[in-house]
């Protein structure tokens, strides 16, 4: 069985960001991909990096912070695929998402030119209120996820990202997108 594990940054567990999460979900294959959803707000005050490198210092390579996002990041070393899903808020990842993806990143890098998550495949799926990927500012979210999954070695299977809105032409698009990652993750991952 393979293994998938989807990250929601979101604190809205019925948001715009939960609903293209399930809307994903609802086409990739249970029968052979085990997936594992974290919410990162459900977890105990998440605390944000300090880069005091204690993480790099220990065999488990864990945070000092025990407040359950070693167990998430546990989960997406041993996971053949990640999904990454935030909202925008203010021009970029959440702060919950950031924090998220700054502990991770940090704690599987082994020197700078190697990290343990390097060959692993990501995706990321973005919503935003207003009405374009520019004037949102997840044209920055996105191009930050991009340079960090080059620099790490992560091969991207897909990026997602649009706003729902009243225009329910629009909304289907978008959860078309959805829909076709979750079939690109069936391909990818049965490869």
């Amino acid at each position: 069985m393979r293994y998938v594990t989807i990250v929601l940054g979101s604190p809205h567990a019925k948001g715009n960001t939960a609903h293209l999460v399930e809307t994903m979900l609802s086409v990739i294959d249970n029968e052979s991909i085990s997936i594992r959803k974290f919410e990162l707000s459900k977890l105990k005050r998440m605390n944000h990096c300090m880069g005091c490198d204690s993480c790099k210092k220990n065999d488990l390579r864990q945070c000092v912070f025990d407040d359950g996002l070693n167990d998430v990041i546990a989960d997406v070393r041993k996971s053949d695929l990640l999904v990454i899903a935030s909202p925008i808020y203010f021009f970029n990842f959440n702060s919950l998402t950031k924090a998220f993806i700054d502990r991770l990143f940090y704690s599987s890098e082994i020197n700078n030119n190697e990290n343990l998550l390097r060959g692993k495949k990501v995706a990321v799926l973005v919503t935003y209120g207003l009405t374009n990927v520019i004037d949102s500012g997840a044209k920055n979210a996105l191009q930050s996820f991009y340079d960090i999954s080059k620099f790490v070695g992560l091969e991207i299977v897909g990026m997602v990202y649009g706003s729902f809105g009243d225009d329910q032409e629009q909304n289907e698009l978008l959860l078309n997108r959805a829909r076709n990652l979750g079939k690109t993750i069936n391909k990818e991952i049965s490869a």
